[in-house]
């Protein structure tokens, strides 16, 4: 099995909708305050670089599989006060790393527009999704 390693940017731009499938990671994520959506499976993540994976399936054949290394943002509890489609959620804490970090790319959905802001003395990040 081959491995190549592509970086990301390591800057805002690197941030895009995900969907979080408890199917494929077998665990809940972080339970949003957002009462209408407590399980929402869309969230922002970092992406920090991508992987991809080559493999012998038959003889000569290869079948190759692309994987996002993500961190995944954990939800504000005031996620929702801005207004739609606008989202707070914490800025430097993620969901504790494990297999789940590892994303097959089609569970990206979106890039989004973000910005870092102060909300109540507390560093947050804004996050629009850009649906098309």
């Amino acid at each position: 099995m081959a491995v190549a390693k592509l970086q990301a940017e390591d800057y805002l731009p690197s941030v895009t909708m995900c969907e979080w499938d408890s199917t494929l990671f077998d665990s809940p994520p972080t339970p949003l305050s957002d009462s209408a959506h407590p399980d929402s499976k869309f969230r922002p993540v970092k992406i920090k670089h991508f992987i991809k994976a080559s493999m012998v399936v038959e003889e000569n054949k290869y079948d190759y599989l692309l994987l996002a290394v993500v961190f995944w943002y954990l939800p504000h509890p005031n996620k929702d006060v801005v207004g739609k489609p606008t989202q707070i959620w914490h800025h430097n804490k993620f969901e504790a790393g494990n297999f789940y970090s590892f994303v097959p790319v089609e569970y990206l959905k979106c890039r989004c527009a973000v910005c870092i802001t102060t909300v109540s003395d507390e560093s947050v990040l804004l996050v629009v999704p850009l649906v098309e």
